[in-house]
């Protein structure tokens, strides 16, 4: 318990400041309550020394305080100040006393002034909008501030569209510079409005508008999320069109003769491969091509739809690979080959018919597919690309089948690759057997370092890379010892699992 009132007031700014997930510095501190780092040091060091962490971060030049953990500063927050107006108050204070001048001071600010975290925080809008209206006057810069009044709308539990569409086109003609996420943030509220509407034609235009707002930002886009954004609009166009929309009222007959369905799926497909290429292993790329495939496998007229569309341009890959799926998934897989095969005739070699061609060759037997799997995923990237997947199929597929020279050239390439950490050790593939069950290898251990080891596989003459977490049933790292193991692949490279 805290009882000196001081401590207790500076104690509450430093948890507000956590709260809002703003770095607390010692400078700004001093502008909000007027306590130095030497008053801290020589008055409050000890009331507060088992709640405030104080310390110097050197990159930043100055001493900063932290609450021992973001979920007890919002727990403070939220008891210390019960009603929103209290809230609403302490933070009114803070856009009041801090400065935006320094820059410090500016972000903080800005982490406060966040919409979406109003909208989580507060059910009264009157009070945020109140404290919005401070912000400017305590000259902040406008555009930012109309901004969140707009992503504070769009996020609320009572959200009001159309003032958030009203807010986001005063940010946009405040705004100094061609800000990207604030047409972001446009075209999030016009895929809100088209959800929300029961008109079809209304719903039709509010789509047409985000698509006009997205499509030149994903030209110059430097990560995923205007095309990922691009995508999920035209996914809930094709929902629509094959009345699987979300708003039951809102829902459409579908209609397969629609010409523009499958133009609409090919579009599509032809987004999320280009820019998987683009930002490989993205997450929100990942998800959105999740859901696309979902909402296809929903409606069971899709690969009829697609059947014609292959008919009329038989040379399109993206047309063919999403037949290809739905043939697969309805137990015709030599219909699928069939229209990956002519697809490529029909237009020369496309990267992704013959990695899809490849995978289906892998599902349906791979020891008798053999030169055929090879020959695709030899075909499925381009030298420089970032087709990783391909290469690790490649890799994986070349190891397991005698091509070990090749196969460790290609691990090699993929170690260097830009992908994430985490993406790189991520284990997937773990080596089946012919009764569909994790293969048994042996080999001996060769070497042991701190936390892994090399094993020696009896089956491939190769040594293998083991985590310590991969060894059961207290079995020890142990130079010299035999052991049996199930074998996985990371983008490194060959790794034994399940070490006994």
């Amino acid at each position: 318990e805290i009882r000196n009132l001081e401590a207790q007031l500076l104690y509450l700014d430093i948890c507000t400041l956590h709260r809002f997930d703003c770095p607390v510095r010692a400078g700004m501190i001093s502008r909000l309550s007027n306590i130095t780092f030497e008053d801290f040091r020589d008055r409050f060091m000890q009331p507060l020394e088992k709640v405030v962490e104080a310390f110097q971060d050197y990159k930043i030049g100055d001493f900063v305080y932290r609450t021992r953990h973001p979920e007890i500063a919002s727990f403070v927050f939220e008891r210390a100040l019960e009603t929103e107006a209290q809230r609403a108050t302490q933070l009114a204070r803070m856009l009041q006393y801090l400065n935006p001048e320094y820059s410090v001071d500016g972000k903080a600010l800005e982490h406060i002034l966040k919409g979406r975290r109003l909208a989580e925080v507060f059910a009264d809008k009157a009070l945020v909008h109140q404290l919005f209206t401070t912000a400017e006057s305590v000259g902040i810069d406008p555009a930012f501030v109309w901004h969140q009044r707009a992503v504070f709308e769009l996020h609320h539990r009572g959200s009001d569209l159309r003032s958030a569409l009203s807010s986001i086109n005063k940010a946009l003609e405040l705004a100094n510079k061609d800000y990207t996420s604030l047409k972001h943030t446009k075209a999030n509220i016009y895929r809100r409005l088209a959800k929300e509407t029961k008109d079809a034609q209304e719903r039709e235009e509010y789509h047409s508008r985000a698509k006009e707002v997205l499509s030149p930002l994903t030209k110059t886009a430097r990560d995923s999320y205007p095309v990922t954004l691009l995508v999920e609009v035209m996914i809930d166009e094709l929902e629509c069109n094959l009345g699987l929309g979300a708003n039951e009222e809102a829902r459409e007959e579908p209609n397969e003769e629609r010409p523009a369905l499958p133009l609409l799926m090919h579009e599509i497909k032809s987004k999320l491969d280009e820019n998987t290429v683009k930002f490989p292993h993205d997450v929100h790329l990942l998800k959105a091509s999740a859901r696309f495939s979902k909402v296809l496998s929903k409606f069971p007229e899709s690969k009829s739809i697609l059947e014609k569309a292959s008919k009329i341009d038989p040379g399109n890959g993206q047309i063919a690979v999403l037949l290809a799926r739905a043939l697969s998934k309805a137990g015709q897989l030599g219909d699928a080959k069939a229209i990956l095969t002519n697809c490529n005739k029909v237009r020369g070699t496309q990267v992704e018919v013959h990695f899809e061609l490849a995978m289906l060759l892998i599902r349906e037997d791979e020891e008798k597919n053999d030169e055929a799997i090879y020959h695709h995923l030899k075909r499925s990237f381009k030298s420089g690309d970032t087709r990783y997947r391909s290469r690790f199929e490649l890799a994986r597929f070349c190891y397991l089948h005698g091509r070990i020279d090749e196969a460790k050239k290609l691990f090699g390439e993929l170690r260097k690759c830009k992908a994430s950490p985490h993406e790189k050790s991520r284990v997937r593939h773990v080596v089946k057997g012919q009764s569909r069950d994790n293969a048994q290898f042996r080999g001996t251990i060769e070497s042991v370092k701190p936390g892994y080891c090399w094993i020696r596989s009896y089956e491939f003459d190769e040594t293998i890379f083991a985590h310590s977490s991969a060894f059961e049933n207290d079995k020890k790292m142990k130079t010299g010892s035999g052991v049996t193991m199930t074998m996985a692949f990371t983008y490194k490279g060959p790794q034994a699992k399940s070490v006994a």
